[in-house]
């Protein structure tokens, strides 16, 4: 739906300044339509590009989500370039009912709205200014960004629930009566000929698991009743025993999370240390496999990331027919991207005392943050390099801007409007979800695309446009006109 939304927030836009200008309905129809559709057919490809990238993660939830998401956004730019223009072409300035762009005075109106943006789009034109504002982003951007690395990633499932829920009212009182950990106890097997019969040395082993970092409990073997042999914690052969071991906090949290992992590391050594030889140990139990996914879930997003960043940066290229500039664009996305996951992070985790985020709402947020600031990077850049062919960079950097902000604000705030209505439902990863999409986007509706870009842009000059002379284009036809 935001997505819909962008591309025909682009084309109403565009074909709104021209009816403002004196236009009519066919014309500012065909123009827009001409000016706007090969930018969105860029956006598009790039997104669902992007999105299908998810075919490289390992988690196969996220290999299944791929397809989908890129197929809605093909179904998106095909209802985009052919119901938007037919309804600008048939419907005209109705469209804008009821402030209609027909006369002198809207146009007076709308020129004194866009005199702000000018007057930054100006500014940032000047190499001296576009070094302050450009340092001033990176810096509070890059502050934002560092705060990610203190995420710690758990499985919500059962605390982010509301508080009334029947699972988690009995996950408190088992809590309060056991021990947390007693929700999902944690088992450590041992294995090995004529194991279960060495009392002495599961007793040690017991001991040693008790004195563990977050263990609150531990019952084995030679703990009554099971001392008696009723077999519930050894084999009917005598060659395996199992210990039940409970976390003194959340079994799916981040903390019990990280004493599993330090658990099954330091457990061969614990069974050496309390007697037991030519064993071996494994840990079985929620925790773990908790564990295990969260491990997997970052992996997947460092490769999933870098996926559809080159392929953002690949399309670009193309679009652009540059290098520069695209690397530029995307380095600022992926920047805005971690910012807005560090702004998460400290929100839930610091000023709301979450303990961890929702294991897959980071995953799901970069890439759909990713993902979707490649439709403003190509429309901002597309417009700028529109302008690059008939004068010169400084100018269009002056003038591009300012007829994008107006748009880029509506789709942005729109687009961040309906992830944040996630937030309406009592979960805490879909607030989460909502949070970090809203941050993300406002971040690059507000500050990366209006400052950031053409900053970045105004200080590489024309060299953004390296290898091709397409920036050079236009300054050579203004000398030329002079």
């Amino acid at each position: 739906l935001g997505i819909v939304t962008d591309y025909v927030v682009f084309y109403l836009s565009s074909a709104r300044t021209k009816m403002l200008g004196g236009e009519s309905r066919l014309d500012a129809a065909r123009r827009a339509t001409a000016e706007t559709t090969p930018i969105v057919l860029a956006a598009g490809a790039i997104l669902a590009t992007g999105l299908a990238a998810l075919e490289v993660a390992r988690v196969r939830a996220f290999q299944e989500l791929g397809p989908g998401l890129a197929l809605a956004v093909a179904v998106a730019v095909a209802v985009a370039v052919t119901l938007v223009p037919a309804a600008l072409a048939i419907f005209g300035r109705m469209l804008f009912w009821p402030r209609i762009p027909a006369n002198e005075h809207l146009r007076e109106w709308e020129a004194a709205r866009a005199a702000p943006r000018n007057w930054t789009a100006r500014l940032i034109a000047h190499r001296s200014v576009a070094v302050l504002v450009g340092a001033a982003c990176v810096a509070g951007l890059g502050l934002a960004a560092v705060q990610l690395g203190g995420t710690r990633l758990g499985v919500t499932a059962i605390s982010g629930l509301p508080a009334q829920a029947q699972e988690r009212v009995a996950a408190t009182a088992a809590g309060q009566g056991f021990q947390p950990g007693m929700l999902a106890p944690t088992q450590v097997i041992v294995t090995g000929r004529g194991v279960a019969a060495d009392d002495a040395g599961l007793a040690a082993l017991a001991a040693e698991l008790g004195r563990q970092p977050g263990i609150a409990a531990v019952v084995g073997p030679a703990d009554v009743p099971f001392e008696h042999g009723l077999g519930v914690l050894t084999s009917p052969s005598g060659n395996a025993a199992r210990f039940v071991v409970a976390y003194g906090s959340d079994p799916y949290g981040a903390t019990a999370i990280d004493q599993s992992r330090t658990l099954r590391s330091q457990l061969p050594a614990l069974a050496a240390q309390a007697g037991l030889r030519g064993v071996r140990t494994t840990v079985a139990g929620d925790t773990i496999v908790a564990a295990d996914t969260v491990t997997a879930v970052r992996s997947d997003l460092v490769r999933v990331v870098v996926a559809v960043l080159a392929i953002n940066l690949l399309l670009l290229m193309v679009f652009l027919r540059a290098v520069i500039a695209p690397v530029l664009l995307v380095a600022a996305s992926a920047l805005s991207v971690a910012a807005a996951l560090g702004i998460t992070s400290v929100v839930f985790q610091k000023l709301l005392g979450h303990h961890e985020l929702t294991y897959y709402v980071p995953f799901a947020a970069g890439v759909l943050l990713v993902s979707l600031g490649s439709d403003y990077n190509v429309f901002v850049a597309g417009r700028i390099w529109q302008e690059a062919r008939v004068r010169p960079l400084r100018d269009a950097l002056r003038i591009a801007p300012a007829r994008t902000t107006a748009a880029i604000r509506t789709a942005g705030i729109t687009l961040a409007s309906s992830f944040g209505l996630l937030a309406i439902v009592d979960v805490r990863a879909f607030r989460e979800l909502a949070f970090a999409m809203a941050v993300g986007i406002l971040l690059e509706t507000f500050v990366v695309r209006p400052l950031l870009v053409p900053s970045l842009l105004s200080l590489v000059g024309e060299a953004g446009g390296w290898p091709g002379g397409h920036l050079a284009r236009g300054r050579r036809l203004a000398a030329d006109g002079d």
